[in-house]
């Protein structure tokens, strides 16, 4: 039996699929325009492209959790 989160959590990724997919694209491009944007004590976000690495690994969980869940 699984906890009630995790059942929750499984039905709202069944009825929005395409979320973590389109979230990793939005990472992937507000590392894009962090490039260009002095980010002062941040700095090291943009460089060492992490959120490009981020919104590359949650979009690839949210291709394989839409094909999981059908």
């Amino acid at each position: 039996m699984s906890p009630l989160w995790l059942t929750r959590l499984s039905a709202f990724f069944a009825r929005y699929k395409g979320l973590p997919i389109l979230t990793g694209i939005g990472l992937i491009v507000v590392g894009l325009l962090a490039q260009f944007v002095p980010l002062g004590p941040l700095a090291w976000i943009a460089d060492t492209h992490a959120l490009l690495y981020l919104g590359a690994a949650v979009g690839l969980l949210g291709v394989l959790l839409a094909d999981a869940l059908g």
